[in-house]
């Protein structure tokens, strides 16, 4: 038998079933009962005078049994100790009466033995808390005593029939029997699936609370540092002993912001926490609704005026006063303001309207901004949930605002609820009764609530208070949401190096701007979009970007910027929040030359930055030694080329030999405005890559039979250049790798398209390797013969390429043998950007 019908009941389980063996037992008795008083209209049709009389007698005993077993079944205790042999005895009880009764109606000629089948199935598909072999026994004892009754009693009927009957009634005891086991095992196997599900939700929910407990322990312990950080600064701003310079007062100004910011992070953490925990209480005051939001028009519309938002008030007359409490609800008020503004574009509108609503007061925060999507606007009040969660997002955010909203709207006993059309605006609406029936326990007084605050001799919570109070912390969400300050352009450096700034807070860019300007020339941008442009326009020697950016991440600029010839080398610091392994692997693949993640050290940033352009001025050195030596080659070929031109001239006798120096002279002109000239015609059509290539080498190798070239060709499709110009630099590569072979040798031709759809074309040759230091010269002119077509024709074909989006280089090779490689770029990434 199979280990799940044999398994051993936990303890667990049997508790449980012992917990339920009353109602199983009552209802055994109620439904074996039933259907024995049912019956008794049918017994005068199965049996007569005597045996009817017993019939009826023993039905009358059997169901004083089972009313008897229904009625203990509800003394305490009684059913679990004693439900196994009840249900037995219930079993034996009910079985046996239908053995008894089909006795006395007929024995084996009656029908009456089929009620022997539903008393087996019923007890098999029935909870009853049996052991292991129990339904094997009880109900073959049914069985048994059914074969010996009739057989005993001399009332088989006839053979066949009856030994029919016994053989179907054992295949249902082994049935039933087997079904029972089936039918426990599955209810274990659902037992223990709920107890395991128990077990994870007590262990959610014990780590859920741990983690409120740690962020409320965090946030309590934050408090006291940041209050200690906030007041010295406010001290030295305000205080007016200590003379300041500029610079000194916008450092201090730059970190009483940030501190700020931080001070209302933590205390909207610890007031979610609180909220989770009920721990959250209330300072009850009667408010009058209308001067609050009057209030808060003061107070915030010159700060939206600055985004070019205009704050609408739309406030019905005569409101009625509220009870709430006044900090939580200005809390609200500014969250909903503020979260409006975030979201809003410049010259768009927040319209704030108050109406009375049944026995409340409903607050509508209405916004023109990008909307909601469907599937975020369900979730939008869940805590940490953001709808704009990725590493473009436009704004930022913790995710805790809403969700805090929420909590306090649902502590007053009042209900909060969003619209949003996406591209039309959201509106969230939040109500709150005149007056509430509050939980003592979460209403205190002023003085209990500053008791929560740590404590010192100093008087910390009167700090923190008066901090809180304080008009900067109050409005500092709508402040960072309408934040409208650039940094100041440092004066012109001369020749200094040009650094490029790309991150979204514009604090971060005034403290870059500071601390680079003493020494570079700096420029920021405060998405990845602008800062793409300005680093195509004005070619940055350095970047030092944000990864988590409006319009255009970090990663998706710096891979634009490697795409494009023209700022593929300009070298990129990430300095970002991302701080993690998978984002600095990352951050290595898409060609960021540094990753440092913040918060970071002034020091080691500008180390970085040192390190890099002094990198970049040692390579622009090469680059120029390299140029410089580029015209040489190229000034000397075109001297010797005009040179001989001249002997042949002054030399000549003949007509013929002057016309064809000037052929030849001709030639090299051609050639060299061939180059200046290269790419500038748009793709008509774009060339079938293997077609090409096969034709080229088919004509090459019948023009060169002493060298087998061999073509190996898997790159189906099209590539962004013309047939012609395809033709022109396998020909050129082909014919190189054909003249370099010795007789006899080979001449490998392969292509094949890569997973981003460009195309990879190598010719490899078996002549002499190419040495190290001349990987770069094969690209001069004159470099590859002393003709005009082999001096040019590696120089032409790869500005073609590079025209065409492409590249050529060569491979590093040993002793024997060269290998040129040819990329040619997919014809949609040069549709995308416009070069075919």
């Amino acid at each position: 038998m199979p280990k799940s019908l044999t398994h051993t009941y936990p303890e667990a389980f049997k508790d449980e079933l012992g917990a339920n063996s009353g109602a199983m037992l009552r209802v055994a008795a109620l439904l074996g009962s039933m259907a024995f008083v049912a019956m008794f209209v049918v017994d005068p049709y199965l049996a007569e005078g005597d045996e009817l009389v017993a019939a009826r007698a023993l039905r009358v005993t059997t169901i004083g049994l089972l009313a008897i077993v229904f009625a203990v079944s509800f003394r305490s205790g009684w059913a679990r100790r004693w439900a196994r042999a009840a249900s037995i005895f219930e079993c034996l009880l009910t079985g046996g009466t239908v053995i008894a009764l089909t006795y006395l109606t007929g024995g084996g000629s009656s029908d009456y033995h089929e009620a022997l089948y539903v008393t087996l199935f019923g007890y098999a598909l029935l909870p009853v808390p049996w052991k292991r072999w129990d339904p094997f026994i009880v109900f073959t004892l049914l069985f048994v005593g059914y074969v010996a009754t009739m057989v005993l009693g001399s009332r088989m009927g006839p053979v066949g029939a009856f030994a029919t009957h016994n053989a179907l009634l054992g295949a249902a005891v082994i049935v039933a029997a087997v079904l029972n086991r089936i039918v426990m095992s599955g209810r274990l196997t659902s037992f223990l699936a709920r107890s395991e599900l128990a077990k994870a939700n007590t262990q959610l929910k014990a780590l859920d609370e741990a983690k409120s407990r740690f962020f409320a322990n965090l946030s309590h312990e934050l408090r006291t540092p940041l209050t200690l950080t906030i007041a010295p600064l406010d001290a030295l701003l305000e205080g007016g002993r200590e003379v300041l310079t500029e610079g000194q007062r916008e450092k201090l100004h730059l970190a009483q912001r940030n501190a700020l910011r931080l001070l209302r992070l933590v205390d909207d953490l610890l007031a979610l926490t609180k909220a989770e925990a009920a721990s959250l209480r209330l300072q009850i005051e009667r408010l009058d609704v209308a001067v609050m939001i009057d209030v808060l028009a003061a107070d915030v519309g010159g700060l939206t005026a600055r985004k070019g938002i205009e704050l609408v008030l739309d406030v019905a007359p005569d409101l009625p006063p509220i009870e709430a409490d006044r900090h939580l609800v200005e809390r609200v008020l500014l969250n909903l303001v503020g979260n409006a503004a975030k979201f809003t574009s410049d010259g768009g509108s927040i319209t704030v309207r108050v109406r009375g609503e049944g026995d409340g007061v409903s607050i509508a925060v209405q916004d023109t901004g990008i909307g909601i999507g469907p599937q975020d606007l369900p979730h939008i009040f869940d805590r940490f949930y953001q709808a704009d969660s990725g590493s473009r997002r436009k704004v930022g955010g913790t995710g805790i605002g809403l969700a805090l909203v929420r909590e306090i709207i649902d502590l007053h006993r009042g209900r909060i609820s969003a619209e949003s059309v996406v591209g039309e605006g959201t509106t969230i609406t939040s109500w709150l009764p005149v007056t509430s029936a509050f939980n003592p326990e979460r209403v205190t007084s002023a003085a209990e609530e500053a008791g929560d605050l740590p404590t010192s001799s100093d008087g910390l919570p009167e700090w923190h208070q008066a901090i809180r109070s304080a008009r900067s912390y109050r409005l500092q969400g709508i402040d960072d949401a309408t934040e409208r300050r650039i940094a100041p352009r440092p004066s012109h450096k001369g020749n200094a190096p040009m650094v490029l700034v790309v991150e979204d807070n514009p604090d971060m860019i005034r403290f870059l701007v500071a601390l680079l300007a003493s020494d570079y020339n700096v420029l920021s941008a405060q998405n990845g979009q602008d800062g793409l442009r300005m680093a195509i326009e004005r070619r940055p020697d350095l970047i030092i970007s944000d990864v988590m950016m409006p319009e255009m991440n970090g990663f998706e600029m710096l891979e634009r910027l490697r795409a494009d010839q023209a700022t593929h080398a300009i070298p990129l610091i990430f300095l970002t929040a991302r701080g993690s392994a998978e984002d600095r692997v990352l951050g290595r693949q898409v060609g960021a030359e540094t990753y440092l993640a913040k918060p970071f050290r002034s020091e080691e940033l500008l180390a970085a930055v040192d390190a890099l352009l002094s990198h970049q001025h040692d390579m622009r050195d090469d680059a120029t030694a390299h140029h410089d030596e580029a015209l040489l080659f190229l000034a000397s070929g075109v001297a010797e080329q005009i040179a001989r031109t001249l002997a042949a001239l002054e030399s000549a006798g003949a007509d013929d030999a002057r016309e064809q120096a000037l052929v030849g002279l001709a030639a090299l002109a051609a050639q060299l405005r061939a180059v200046t000239q290269v790419g500038a015609e748009p793709v008509a059509a774009p060339a079938v890559v293997d077609d090409c290539v096969r034709s080229v080498v088919a004509d090459l190798a019948a023009a060169h039979p002493d060298v087998a070239v061999h073509a190996t060709l898997d790159a189906p499709g099209l590539a962004a250049i013309a047939p012609d110009e395809l033709s022109e630099v396998v020909r050129c590569l082909v014919a190189r790798a054909i003249a370099q072979s010795p007789p006899h040798a080979s001449v490998q031709v392969a292509t094949e398209r890569q997973p981003n759809g460009a195309v990879i074309v190598r010719v490899h040759d078996e002549g002499p390797g190419l040495p190290a230091r001349d990987v770069e010269r094969v690209f001069f002119a004159f470099y590859d013969g002393d003709d005009a077509a082999r001096g040019l024709g590696l120089v032409r074909i790869r500005r073609l390429l590079e025209a065409r989006g492409g590249a050529l280089t060569v491979a590093p090779s040993g002793l024997i043998g060269t290998t040129f490689i040819a990329r040619l770029a997919s014809q949609d990434a040069a549709i995308a950007d416009g070069t075919a």
